[in-house]
């Protein structure tokens, strides 16, 4: 389960900066990535609570949504969740969606899935993208994380440890196919010198924060609405990584405070 875990939570935060690149916002704070992933355990205690059966997650299919319907409004989707929750409990709405032809079905996920798959490529624009580093890692990065999967699932029994439960853990990682993709790009990308400016993190940088390394002051959208005003006077709350005035980043992003020599610009 804590496998599924750790896939889930990387898939979540894919799917945030997904759905801000998707609604033209700026990238979300670590304190709104935290706030995010700890909603989300806490749904799931709560559906564990209530018998459910099954944790909760953030569906990049929804991401999808937003690109088609350019609709991106807070007020939209709490609507849509009062509706879905509605809907739940009455048995002939399900029976209703069970109606719906799979060729329909198929279609609109080709479309919804498809455009989660650009919106996630599209953040490459702020690497260098004529580099053949970059290129490379994410050639090998896209091939494995489709293929791995596959064998995965066609060959359960390959993994061998001599530990159930490693074997397990290795199944459920190794079948998800954005963890094995992530996790490579990841690897391969701290593993293979390169610069700030090819691999990206200086435009992101710069995107994301000032040159003091604070955030961005149209990152006021992932405030808390009516209590942001009461927490920023409390000094201790800055310690808590899903309050708004969190600030464990500045400590790493203040060496961008001084102007870097020219023999440290490649560092």
């Amino acid at each position: 389960m804590l496998a599924a875990t750790l896939s889930s939570i990387i898939e979540s935060i894919g799917d945030y900066f997904a759905a801000a690149k998707i609604s033209r916002g700026t990238p979300p704070p670590p304190h709104a990535i935290n706030r995010g992933l700890a909603m989300e355990g806490f749904c799931s205690v709560l559906s564990g609570l209530v018998g459910a059966g099954h944790a909760t997650t953030s569906y990049s299919s929804n991401i999808g949504a937003i690109g088609i319907t350019k609709v991106a409004s807070r007020r939209v989707f709490q609507v849509a969740g009062v509706i879905l929750v509605v809907c739940g409990v009455i048995g002939k709405f399900g029976a209703v969606l069970t109606l719906i032809p799979d060729p329909v079905i198929g279609g609109i996920l080709t479309v919804v899935f498809g455009m989660v798959a650009m919106v996630g490529i599209s953040t490459l624009q702020y690497t260098d993208m004529s580099s053949t580093r970059n290129l490379t890692i994410l050639a090998i990065s896209i091939i494995l994380g489709l293929m791995v999967p596959e064998w995965i699932a066609d060959n359960p029994d390959a993994i061998k440890t001599g530990n159930s439960e490693l074997n397990q853990v290795l199944n459920v990682l190794l079948g998800t196919a954005m963890f094995v993709g992530g996790f490579l790009g990841c690897f391969l990308d701290n593993l293979v010198p390169g610069t700030s400016e090819e691999r990206g993190i200086k435009k992101w940088r710069e995107n994301m924060y000032d040159s003091n390394g604070k955030a961005m002051e149209s990152n006021v959208q992932y405030d808390l609405p009516y209590v942001t005003k009461y927490i920023k006077k409390v000094k201790c709350f800055s310690f808590i990584p899903i309050c708004p005035t969190f600030d464990g980043m500045n400590d790493h992003l203040s060496c961008r405070k001084r102007k870097p020599r020219d023999n440290e610009l490649d560092e």
